[in-house]
Parts: structure tokens; sequence; C-alpha cells
């Protein structure tokens, strides 16, 4: 079963549109218990969204969610639009340099929440998805990094007196990507490969049914690895790894 079948039986989804797969991807990814009560708080599109279609601030986890969507009917098509993925930039200049004041009433409350969590240092990771139902595609891939690059420049001027800045990732949610993290949830270790490296030594810590090993290992060794499996790497790690 991959991620289209759940998703089109999702009938508590459907009341939300174009932005029921928004949600859907924002429910996988953080195994949001309540979707619904998200989406109050959360979705924010509209006729005067300022191409913020759902900005999501969880302070507990100390990230922060800014999504643009995009829901296809046409099931020949074979990536989606990177003007969608390049909309984000507006996103920004919205969230991150317009006064408050100027903020259309649709996004302020959410704009409002967002930078006080910022200022406030509550937010580590800020992340901006687009979110479709197609292939993902290195023309958004390229729009997307554009975005990083002004959201970053934009945090260091909107927190200029704050020594930290949060991190900056950019993410285009496609169905590959959605097919992942719904494999994520239903196999809780992606990577089954074995691994032999040498070690300069260590400890073990074994309990009634179950036994590890505490070593180091080298850094350059681990990104070969996360190179070759991206996230699956960490599939097992049940704090996440955003």
């Amino acid at each position: 079963m991959d991620y289209n079948t759940v998703f089109s039986n999702r009938d508590d989804l459907k009341q939300y549109g174009s932005n029921a797969l928004l949600l859907f991807a924002l429910e996988l990814r953080f195994g949001i218990e309540d979707i619904h009560t998200v989406a109050i708080d959360s979705l924010t599109d509209g006729s005067d969204d300022k191409k913020c279609d759902l900005i999501y601030v969880d302070p507990d986890e100390s990230l922060a969610v800014i999504a643009q969507g995009y829901y296809s009917l046409n099931s020949e098509k074979k990536e989606a639009p990177s003007s969608k993925a390049s909309d984000l930039n507006t996103a920004v200049a919205w969230l991150l340099n317009r006064e408050i004041k100027d903020l259309p009433d649709r996004i302020r409350p959410a704009a409002i929440q967002l930078r006080n969590a910022l200022q406030s240092g509550q937010i580590q990771t800020i992340q901006f998805w687009y979110v479709h139902n197609l292939s993902e595609s290195d023309n958004v891939h390229n729009e997307l990094k554009t975005v990083q690059n002004n959201a970053y420049s934009s945090l260091k001027h909107l927190l200029g007196n704050i020594r930290f800045i949060p991190d900056v990732a950019v993410l285009e949610v496609g169905k590959g990507q959605l097919d992942d993290w719904y494999k994520a949830l239903t196999i809780p270790i992606l990577v089954v490969d074995k691994f032999e490296i040498s070690v300069p030594g260590g400890y073990s810590l074994q309990g009634s049914d179950w036994l590890s090993f505490v070593t180091s290992v080298s850094i350059t060794w681990l990104r070969e690895l996360f190179t070759k499996y991206k996230d699956d790497l960490f599939s097992a790690n049940i704090r996440g790894y955003w």
C-alpha cells in the first residue's frame, strides 16, 4: 500500500479541499494525532494569503513549517510547476520582512506567533515545503534553494540582535517523499543492510532482552551512509531527526 491509497481513503480530510494533502503530509511527517486542531491554527490559504497556504509553529519541537501546496488532477502530468515553489519567496518576504501592521488579517496571527517564537529562541529549524502529488524535479529543487537563501538572509535581518539564527531547510514533498514518510510509519527500520567498520574501542550495555555497544565512528563514513540512504538511515530513531 502506498501513501496515495491511504490518502484517498481519508474522508475526514476532504473538507479541506486542495489543502488536504498539505495536512496529510504534516501528519505523516510529525505523527500529529489531532490534525483538525492543527488545521484550525495553521491553514492560511485564501485570497490574500501572500503565498502561505500553511504556517505551522511547534515551539515544543523547536520547529516551524511554512508550506505551499499544489494538487494535480491530471495523472499524466509528470512534475509540479516550479513557479509554485518560487511563490515561497513571497511568503518569506511577507512573514519575515514586512511590518506586522501591513500583514493581511488572514496571515497576521500566524505571523505574530512565528516571529515571537523566532525572537524568543524557541525555533531551531524553520522549514519551507512545497507539497504536491507529482514527481520531484530538479527545477523545483533549484527554486527552493533560492527560497532557502532568501529566508536565511531575512532571518539574519529579523534576528540581528540575537546570536542564534535557526537552520533553514527546504523540501519538495512530492509523491516520492510522501511514500517514504508513509513507509517510515509502517516499517520502523528502513535500512537493513549490514555494515563492517573498525572502531577504536568502546563498551557494551546489556538488558534482559537487548545488547548495545557504545563507540565512536568516522564522520566521513556517516556522511557516506547519509548520502546513500538519506533520512532512512535514522528511521529507527524514535526522537525524530529534524
